[in-house]
């Protein structure tokens, strides 16, 4: 089929949407596509393209002209929930108009985006827990539980860091199975048996490594075609997935007194329920103990030492502990699955106690790995709160691994930032997928005229003790200067309060939005809707945010994006690459992401405005090459005029 037939000035979509721009890059784009799902036989497309070029239809559209008529499936994995939000209730409608046909299609989310109704019920049974704001957040859940039909936390206006949703969220632990009495209604159950009749099925990445690498399962919908938007976040995404954590203060949760039903239950099938509760109480002293001793071993986020036989020696003797809770249990849990349990009281309590096992031995089995420190420097460890957490430190086997097991007949990878330099070899060698096809498009924006960028030298280092508060100021002065219309990026959350802390000083002309105040959703959309508004935000605002207009003219972003030199993963990468992963991981990384920070401003052809960015380095760096990965446009250098102590008294610049 002729794409420019589909895209062309004369083309289906022209005649259908009469304001349709057409677009060269577009076009080429869906070129690529068409012949990488016709060739299918296992081809990879690996695509960079900017802003407006119109990657979505340039995707989806060729995949579907071919599906079609083949009676195919096609899988579209991105990174962010906006993103899939806008594929299934805005483009892939837009496609149907253009088909002249219906296309059956929706949007599976994981497991923990839905609440669970047993989890949600047992807020009351529990005293309705305060959450510090003496119960009302565990009656509004309540309230919300008997009257949506999703399911779907996103409905709920909590931040995502929330302690309330991880005690509310779907989890395979805890899960009870065909014994809860709230599973006809299940959430997630009811998503997965509407998902098999659609041809489009959007999903995130971090759905698709769960239960390809985490389960050991195919993915639950079969696919023809494997559609990759956002394809710079398939590593991370599979890193996320392997990740181990162990959490002191989550097994005490699941070690908390258990109902004398179970306890009864327990004693009358042979569990020595006396020996149990020891166990029990034995485990929760070292689980103590064990957080204890890790919160005394490195700061919070910094890698574990690797020859701390005291600190090892605790987390044995936890793991000893657990063990015996699960012997204890064990055969309980082989008797509830081979189905030894009828009566209805009988099966409610084999199955908690069951999934009381399965709990106990998954934190035992992350205890252990976490423990397993001789797997340094291919895994990370470090200490996550009273805790610790480990991480694969390269990802290239997992993602091409996952991708190879699903078998699709073609795959296309695309994303604004994919390329560092003239190829995606960064990407490539990240994610272990080599493309038989590569493409990079060019921007169908005149950028030189529609976008300045503005590099600040406030004469602060990160590490100087007034650099947040001089940054905050310039901040205010830049985007009093604006009128508002701004979005702030930061890179850290102590960074983040200080300047929302200066911002929301005082009465302004326009409405200052902050990360956490109201839920990543929310914000956007007053956002857009207040031309005036100033949004601050850190690391996840950096990509996903499409705000076009008077909106937003103008973008500062605080520094160049490095991750911090504590990183564990960055520690563990320097490591096992030699000294050497500045040049081949940590730069490329950092490029990338302010690459895509950059990219924020403009998002169509009529957009004005400029990119402020507070690092001098971007200059006086040239052979790091970051500031010619940037945009071609003008770009000049602001110093600050006054002393460093009085530009943080005066603001001015």
């Amino acid at each position: 089929m002729d794409m420019d037939g589909v895209f062309g000035p004369g083309g289906v979509i022209a005649s259908r949407f009469p304001g349709y721009e057409n677009r060269k890059e577009q076009l080429e784009l869906a070129n690529a596509v068409w012949e990488t799902v016709e060739r299918e036989g296992g081809e990879i497309l690996a695509a960079e393209a900017p802003p407006g070029v119109g990657k979505t239809f340039a995707l989806l559209l060729p995949a579907l002209l071919h599906c079609i008529p083949n009676d195919g499936r096609i899988l579209v994995l991105t990174g962010g929930i906006p993103l899939q939000e806008q594929l299934v209730a805005k483009d892939i409608p837009s496609m149907e108009a253009i088909l002249g046909r219906p296309v059956s299609h929706g949007l599976l989310k994981g497991r923990g985006n839905y609440a669970c109704i047993r989890r949600c019920l047992e807020l009351e049974e529990n005293g309705f827990l305060s959450f510090g704001d003496e119960g009302d957040t565990s009656r509004m859940v309540l309230d919300w539980i008997g009257r949506t039909e999703t399911g779907d936390l996103a409905e709920l206006s909590l931040d995502q860091r929330s302690p309330v949703l991880p005690v509310i969220a779907s989890s395979s632990r805890g899960c009870i199975g065909s014994a809860c009495p709230h599973r006809d209604r299940c959430f997630v159950l009811a998503q997965l048996r509407r998902a098999q009749e659609w041809q489009v099925v959007v999903a995130n990445y971090h759905l698709f490594f769960s239960y390809i690498l985490e389960a050991g399962k195919p993915f639950p919908i079969p696919f023809d075609i494997l559609l990759c938007d956002e394809a710079h976040r398939m590593a991370d995404s599979a890193r996320s997935v392997a990740t181990v954590m162990f959490s002191p203060e989550d097994l005490l949760r699941v070690l908390r007194g258990k109902p004398g039903s179970l306890t009864q239950f327990l004693r009358g099938n042979g569990v020595d329920a006396d020996g149990l509760q020891s166990d029990v109480e034995e485990a929760r002293n070292e689980a103590r103990a064990f957080g204890d001793r890790t919160e005394l071993l490195c700061p919070d986020g910094e890698c574990l030492p690797r020859n701390n036989a005291d600190w090892s020696s605790r987390g044995k003797l936890l793991a000893g502990r657990l063990d015996s809770i699960c012997s204890r249990l064990r055969r309980i849990d082989e008797d509830y699955r081979n189905g030894a349990f009828e009566a209805s009281p009988e099966v409610q309590n084999a199955a908690s106690a069951s999934v009381w096992f399965d709990e106990v031995r998954e934190i035992r089995e992350s205890l252990s790995w976490c423990l397993s420190l001789e797997r340094y420097p291919e895994w990370t460890f470090w200490r996550e709160g009273r805790g610790c957490g480990s991480a694969p430190i390269r990802c290239d086997k997992l993602v091409s691994e996952a991708i190879g097991r699903s078998e699709p007949d073609a795959v296309v990878c695309v994303s604004a930032t994919l390329f560092h330099g003239d190829r995606p070899s960064f990407w490539s060698r990240e994610t272990g997928i080599e493309p038989t096809k590569i493409l990079r498009v060019g921007s169908p924006f005149d950028l030189p005229k529609q976008m300045e960028l503005v590099i600040v030298d406030s004469g602060f280092e990160v590490r100087d003790s007034g650099y947040d508060a001089a940054t905050s100021r310039i901040i205010e002065h830049l985007c009093q200067e604006n009128g508002g219309r701004t979005l702030v990026l930061v890179s850290s959350y102590r960074l983040l309060g200080a300047v929302a802390a200066r911002m929301t000083s005082k009465p302004r002309e326009y409405e200052v939005l902050v990360q956490g105040t109201l839920s990543r959703k929310e914000l956007l959309e007053r956002f857009r809707d207040l031309e005036t508004s100033v949004l601050i935000g850190s690391v996840s605002f950096r990509e996903g945010i499409d705000v076009p207009g008077e909106s937003l003219t103008q973008v500062i972003i605080d520094r160049i994006p490095f991750p911090h030199p504590s990183d564990p993963v960055v520690q563990a990468r320097n490591d096992l690459e030699s000294g050497r992963s500045f040049m081949s991981f940590t730069l490329p990384m950092a490029t990338l992401l302010l690459r895509q920070a950059v990219g924020r401003l403009i998002r169509t052809a009529s957009d004005r405005g400029r990119v402020v960015i507070l690092d001098r380095r971007l200059l006086d760096r040239p052979d790091w090459g970051i500031l010619s990965s940037l945009p071609r446009v003008p770009c000049r250098r602001l110093r600050v005029r006054n002393s460093a102590k009085n530009v943080a008294a005066s603001g001015s610049l």
